[in-house]
C-alpha cells in the first residue's frame, strides 16, 4: 500500500431521505489522510445532484464526484453520481451505468461486496437511514472478509428499514447516532495502526482458550474441533471493533459486557452464501443429478431427499430446489421431493424460512428461474410458496447431532474448512452414513476427501469436488461417534412410508372359483369392513357388523358412517376420514377407545381413488394383543388400554400438526399480502424521501436567491444616479428610488410599454424614445436634464412584474 492509498475505507450508504444523517456524519468525521470515504445515496434518475456542494459545506475534507477509473486516495470524500453503480477494483473506483428498473441505485450490496474483495479487513460499511434491505447482503460479505459493519440507530433514523435489516440479521457491529458514528471513525483509524511491542504470548493463548470455553458453553458448539486460526481471526476482528488492544483485554471485558459476548457469538455463526456459488460446479451437479433421478425413477422410486449442510440464509437450499424442480420437469418425472437445510444460526434460519431476498443478489440465477420461482415485493423478491413448501429448515450441528437419513444428495460446501482434520473425517463419516447407496456428495472447492474416507466414495467430478457413495459392501463403514448427543425433537423430516409389496394375481384360477375362494377367505379371516364415499355414506359391507354399526334414531338422521358407529367412536372415525381426504394419506390407523363389555378395536382406514371419484375403506380389526388363544377366549391384557390410549393420542397429535401446518400456510398467505402492502408503503415512503430531498434543495436555492436579491437591492439603492431598466420593447422592468422621484414612476407602470405611459412623465417628454427599440443584445444609454442624469439599461428577457423600489425587487 503506497503513501497515497488509505489504510481504511468507509463505505457510507443512505437513501434519498437520509440527507440530514449523512450531513451529520460527514460533519463529525475526522480529516485524516489514512482514511477515504465513499458516499452512495439512493437517488432517482440521472438528474444532477447538489450532494457534493451540500456535503462540502459541512466538512473540511475535499469532496468530489466519482469518475470512472479514478484512483482511491486517502483524506478525500467521494460521492457517487446519480444513475450509476460504483465498485472498487483494486485501488481504482469504477462506475457502471444503472439499468432502468425498480432496483436501488446505486446498489450498496455491489459497493460493499467489491470493497470486501478489494480491501478485506480495511473496509468499513456504514448504513444510515433508508427504506428496503439494500446493503444487507453486501454487509455479510464485508464481515466475512474481516471488515466491520456499523449502522445508524433505527429510533433516530428518519427511515429505519435499512438499519433495522442489518440489526435483525445480526450483522451490525456497532449501532449509534450518525454524529456518534462519525466521531467513532477517529478511534477506528487509530485502532488500525499496528501496535508497537510484543504482547504477552502466554497471556494471549490463555485468553484465547478462555474465550473458546466461554463461547462454547454459551452456544453449545464444540469449538475445540474448529480451526484455531479461524477462531483467532474472528476474535481479532471483534477485538478491533471493540477497541481492545489484546485478546486478554477482550476476554476481560467480555466478563462484564453481555453485548460483547453476543457480538462474539454472532461472529461464530455468520456465514457467507450466494446463489449458485461456483456455476461450473452446479453445471456438473446438474448432469449427475439428472442421471441419478432418471435411474431412480426407472427403478420405481417415488421420493427424493436433499440436504444442505450449513445453509446459512437459504440461498443454496432454494437453488437445489429450483434445480430439482427444473430437472424433473425436463425429464417429465413426477416424484415427491424435499430439500432440508440445516445450520447452527437461528437468525439465519429464520431469514431462510421467510424466503425474501434482495433483487441484486439473484442476478446470478438464470432469467427463467427468476421469472418462474420468485414473486416481486417492492424492491425484494420472495420465493414462490409452492417451492417454499418443498424446503424445510432445522437447527442442526453436523458435528454433534445425529445425521438425517436416506439422503439422495448432500451439499456440504465451505463447512469442512472450519474444522480440524479429525473432525472433518467424522463429519464425512456422518454424511456417508446419511446417503443412500449411489447418493451424491457435493463439497466446496477448498475441501477434499482424506485418505481415510476416500475409499468410501467414487469420483463423479474431481475438479468440481462431486462424489458418489459406493454401493458395494466394502465401502460401508460404521459411523464413528454416533449418538454423542441426541437430536432435537422435530428435527428429522418424516420419511414417506415404503410402498407395500404387491401380491401376484392368481391368474390360473377360473373366475368363479376365484370369487368363491376370495369370499371364503374374506368371511373367515378379514375384519369387518365397510366401503363409503367421500361423504361417508356406506356403499358395501363385508363381514358381521353386529355391535359395530347401528341404525341411528330420529326421523332426519344422516346415514353416514360417523353416525352409524357407537358414539364413543364417532370422533375417531371423523378423524380418520379427515386425514384420508384432507391430508391425502394412503392409509391411517386409529385405536378406538374401549367400550364396556366389548373387546378393543383398531380402526384401519385406506383411501381408494377410482378415476375422478374417491372412496374410503374402514376396517374394524382387533389389536394383536386381543387375539384369542386356543380356548377361544381373549387372554388378559392389563396394559392394553394404556397402549391404545397412547396410539390414539399420537394420531390426534398428527392431525393437530397437520391442522397447524394448514394454518401456517394461511398465515404465510396473509403474510405475503401484508408484505405487499408494506412494500407499497415503502415505495410511497421512498417517493416522500425524494420529494423531501428536492424540497430541501429548493429551500437552499431560494435562500441563496433571496440573499442575491437583497444584495442587488442594496447595490441598486446605493447608486448615486437614477436607474431604470427596460427590455427590448421599451417596457419598464425595475427602477430605484432616485429614478422614482425624478420620473414620477409608480408600481402600475412596471412591465408597461413606454408609449402607453406618455402622460406619466410630466415635463420629461417621450424620454424613452431616445432608447433604441428591438436591440439584439443587452445595452445601456445615458440621458441628461439640467443638472441631472439618468442611466437606462435594456435587456432581452421577458418582462416580469417586480415590487416597487420600497420593497426588495427580484433580479433581472
Amino acid at each position: 500500500m503506497n503513501a497515497a492509498s488509505p489504510r481504511l475505507v468507509a463505505l457510507i450508504g443512505a437513501s434519498a431521505g437520509g440527507l440530514e444523517p449523512l450531513r451529520e456524519l460527514v460533519a463529525a468525521m475526522p480529516h485524516d489522510p489514512r482514511m477515504a470515504a465513499i458516499v452512495a445515496q439512493h437517488l432517482a434518475g440521472n438528474e444532477p445532484s447538489a450532494l457534493v456542494r451540500l456535503l462540502q459545506a459541512v466538512t473540511r475534507i475535499p469532496v468530489q464526484p466519482i469518475a470512472d477509473g479514478m484512483p482511491l486516495r486517502g483524506g478525500r470524500l467521494y460521492v457517487t453520481p446519480p444513475g450509476h453503480h460504483v465498485e472498487i477494483d483494486g485501488r481504482v473506483l469504477r462506475l457502471y451505468a444503472a439499468k432502468s428498473g425498480p432496483a436501488s441505485v446505486p446498489s450498496l450490496d455491489r459497493l460493499f461486496s467489491s470493497a470486501a474483495r478489494a480491501l478485506g479487513r480495511h473496509a468499513l460499511a456504514i448504513v444510515l437511514s433508508g427504506t428496503g434491505q439494500d446493503g444487507a447482503a453486501g454487509a455479510r460479505v464485508v464481515r466475512e472478509a474481516g471488515g466491520a459493519v456499523w449502522t445508524e440507530q433505527p429510533s433516530k433514523a428518519p427511515f429505519a428499514s435499512m438499519p433495522q435489516a442489518l440489526i435483525d440479521r445480526g450483522l451490525a457491529d456497532h449501532v449509534a447516532s450518525a454524529v456518534a458514528l462519525g466521531r467513532r471513525l477517529g478511534d477506528w483509524i487509530d485502532g488500525s495502526v499496528p501496535m508497537h511491542g510484543k504482547a504477552d504470548m502466554a497471556g494471549e493463548r490463555a485468553a484465547f482458550h478462555a474465550l473458546v470455553e466461554r463461547l462454547g458453553s454459551r452456544s453449545g458448539l464444540d469449538l475445540g474441533q474448529y480451526q484455531e486460526a479461524t477462531l483467532r481471526r474472528l476474535f481479532e476482528r471483534v477485538m478491533r471493533q471493540h477497541g481492545a488492544s489484546s485478546l486478554a483485554q477482550l476476554a476481560q471485558d467480555a466478563q462484564n459486557d453481555p453485548q460483547l459476548v453476543q457480538a462474539l457469538l454472532q461472529s461464530l455463526t455468520i456465514g457467507v452464501t450466494e446463489w449458485l456459488r461456483n456455476p461450473s460446479a452446479f453445471n456438473s451437479l446438474r448432469l449427475a443429478w439428472r442421471e441419478y433421478i432418471r435411474a431412480r425413477y426407472s427403478a420405481g422410486a417415488t421420493t427424493l431427499r436433499l440436504w444442505s449442510v450449513g445453509c446459512s440464509t437459504g440461498e443454496e437450499v432454494y437453488g437445489l430446489a429450483m434445480l430439482t424442480d427444473d430437472v424433473l420437469a425436463e425429464l417429465g418425472c413426477s416424484m415427491d421431493w424435499v430439500v432440508l437445510g440445516s445450520d447452527v444460526s437461528d437468525p439465519a434460519l429464520e431469514q431462510a424460512r421467510n424466503g425474501v431476498f434482495d433483487e441484486d443478489s439473484v442476478h446470478g440465477l438464470p432469467p427463467a428461474w427468476r421469472e418462474r420461482y420468485f414473486t416481486r415485493i417492492g424492491h425484494t423478491l420472495r420465493v414462490q410458496q409452492d417451492l417454499r413448501r418443498r424446503c424445510m429448515f432445522a437447527h442442526h450441528d453436523v458435528l454433534q447431532d445425529l445425521p438425517f437419513m436416506r439422503m439422495d444428495l448432500v451439499a456440504c460446501r465451505n463447512v469442512l474448512i472450519y474444522f480440524k482434520g479429525q473432525a472433518k473425517d467424522e463429519v464425512l463419516s456422518r454424511l456417508h452414513y446419511a446417503l443412500v447407496p449411489d447418493g451424491l456428495l457435493m463439497l466446496g472447492r477448498s475441501e477434499d476427501l482424506s485418505s481415510r474416507v476416500h475409499p468410501w466414495f467414487q469420483a463423479v467430478s474431481v475438479q468440481e469436488h462431486l462424489w458418489r457413495k459406493r454401493s458395494d459392501a466394502s465401502a460401508r463403514q460404521p459411523l464413528p461417534g454416533l449418538g454423542r448427543r441426541h437430536p432435537r425433537r422435530g428435527m428429522v423430516a418424516p420419511l414417506h412410508p415404503a410402498t407395500p409389496p404387491q401380491l401376484r394375481p392368481v391368474d390360473r384360477l377360473e373366475n368363479d372359483l376365484r370369487e368363491r375362494l376370495l369370499s371364503y377367505l374374506i368371511g373367515r379371516y378379514a375384519a369387518p369392513t365397510v366401503l363409503v364415499d367421500r361423504e361417508g355414506h356406506p356403499l358395501h359391507v363385508v363381514g358381521p357388523m353386529e355391535g359395530l354399526m347401528h341404525w341411528p334414531a330420529g326421523p332426519t338422521a344422516e346415514l353416514t358412517l360417523p353416525n352409524l358407529v357407537p358414539a364413543a367412536w364417532r370422533r375417531d372415525v371423523q378423524l380418520a376420514q379427515h386425514r384420508l381426504l384432507i391430508t391425502q394419506e394412503a392409509a391411517v390407523r386409529v385405536p378406538l377407545p374401549p367400550i364396556a363389555e366389548r373387546p378393543a378395536y383398531v380402526l384401519e382406514a385406506a383411501r381408494l381413488d377410482q378415476g375422478q371419484d374417491t372412496y374410503l375403506i374402514f376396517s374394524f380389526g382387533r389389536p394383536p394383543s386381543a387375539n384369542t388363544d386356543g380356548s377361544g377366549q381373549p387372554p388378559p391384557a392389563p396394559d392394553e388400554p394404556h397402549g391404545l390410549h397412547e396410539e390414539r393420542l399420537q394420531s390426534l397429535i398428527e392431525a393437530l400438526e397437520h391442522s397447524q401446518s394448514k394454518l401456517q400456510q394461511v398465515n404465510e398467505a396473509l403474510s405475503v399480502t401484508s408484505e405487499e402492502l408494506e412494500a407499497s408503503n415503502e415505495e410511497l415512503e421512498a417517493s416522500n424521501e425524494e420529494l423531501r430531498t428536492l424540497n430541501e434543495e429548493l429551500d437552499r436555492s431560494l435562500r441563496e436567491q433571496q440573499q442575491l436579491n437583497d444584495l442587488l437591492h442594496a447595490v441598486q439603492e446605493s447608486a448615486g444616479t437614477a436607474l431604470a431598466v427596460l427590455d427590448h420593447e421599451r417596457r419598464l422592468l425595475r427602477y430605484n428610488r432616485p429614478a422614482q422621484d425624478m420620473l414620477v414612476l409608480r408600481e402600475a407602470q412596471l412591465a408597461c410599454p413606454g408609449p402607453s405611459t406618455t402622460g406619466t412623465f410630466p415635463g420629461r417628454g417621450n424620454w424613452w424614445s431616445m432608447w433604441p427599440r428591438g436591440r439584439p443584445a443587452p445595452g445601456r444609454a445615458r440621458s441628461s436634464w439640467p443638472r441631472r442624469a439618468i442611466w437606462c439599461s435594456w435587456c432581452r428577457g421577458k418582462p416580469t412584474t417586480h415590487a416597487p423600489a420600497t420593497s426588495s425587487p427580484s433580479p433581472t
